[in-house]
């Protein structure tokens, strides 16, 4: 037997028609499980899957030391795509034995034609179901359609940030004045110092990203989505974030502002200004500020997790 699995990305949606009378049918996102023998030839079945998320098809009641896999893909108009060969797989007894396909769905793809045919044309193969009834194996032919309006999604991303948003360091700098025929008298006054300062701020955050396949390109198998955070920081402040995300896959580059508390002068100081006292400014206040950062993450959901989240915010399927 053979499962080849052909992508096709049609500028129109399919019609829904779903599994022959009695046809046992399990699915779940982008997982179904398909009978051989039960589920009617040319059947047309709806897969719930955005671009990166994995399908996978399982063909039960086949003879598995007969079948091997492959899927070939391309886009309207219909031309030559790229065909992957899985291989032969290992040859169990014919006993109802089951078989999966595995791929990643592309943005282009609309949907997807799963033939299952004989390797050998020639060849009458059986399985044997409960009770020892041996059923003739049929070749079969399913279409796996994917919604055309897909809408909005939404995935959640954990990884490491990199931010200008640093704490300030001060200094106190003591300065002695001689008057002629007084006591010496010292003057503080407060400066930067910045050479103690850290060039960067180094952290972690979670984040989510709303994103729509309309801003996706498919060419560099890149997505944008716009992305908000919250992360901690220096000193383990807590911070948030808000920016535009550069997706691969499940793998995030994010760039943004970063919002949060930094250190800062006692209320009614700047740099430059007389002090009363040396440790007049030995306890730094701190306030909001913001600065730019840069993102690294990776999704931390599974496709059915993002699915149901991405679900909320799609538009309502038209009848």
């Amino acid at each position: 037997m053979r499962i080849i699995a052909i992508a096709i990305a049609l500028s129109f949606g399919w019609s829904s028609a779903w599994g022959g009378s009695g046809s046992p049918v399990e699915l779940s996102g982008g997982k179904l499980t398909l009978s051989q023998i039960s589920n009617a030839n040319g059947t047309e079945y709806e897969i719930d899957v955005k671009p990166g998320d994995e399908i996978e098809l399982t063909i039960i009641d086949t003879c598995k030391n007969d079948v091997y896999i492959k899927y070939l893909g391309y886009t309207p108009p219909p031309g030559a795509g790229q065909q992957k060969d899985q291989g032969a797989l290992a040859a169990p007894p014919c006993t109802g034995e089951q078989i999966t396909a595995k791929w990643i769905h592309a943005a282009k793809n609309a949907g997807y034609v799963v033939n299952v045919t004989r390797k050998d044309s020639t060849k009458a193969l059986q399985v044997i179901q409960a009770g020892g009834k041996a059923t003739p194996l049929e070749d079969r032919t399913y279409i796996l359609r994917v919604p055309a309006n897909v809408g909005w999604g939404l995935s959640f991303s954990g990884g490491f940030t990199i931010s200008e948003l640093i704490n300030r360091k001060y200094s106190v700098n003591t300065t002695t004045m001689s008057v002629e025929g007084q006591e010496d008298m010292q003057v503080f006054t407060v400066q930067r110092n910045g050479n103690a300062e850290d060039a960067i701020s180094p952290g972690a955050g979670f984040f989510a990203h709303v994103s729509h396949p309309q801003f996706r390109f498919d060419a560099l198998d890149m997505d944008f989505a716009l992305t908000f955070g919250i992360g901690v920081g220096q000193g383990e402040e807590t911070t948030r974030m808000a920016g535009v995300s550069l997706g691969f896959g499940e793998f995030k580059i994010t760039l943004g502002e970063m919002f949060g508390k930094v250190t800062t002068l006692p209320n009614g100081y700047q740099v430059g200004d007389e002090l009363p006292a040396a440790n007049a400014i030995d306890t730094l206040d701190t306030r909001n500020d913001h600065a730019f950062f840069i993102a690294f993450s990776y999704d931390f959901l599974g496709s059915s997790a993002r699915q149901e989240f991405s679900g909320k915010l799609a538009p309502p399927e038209q009848k």
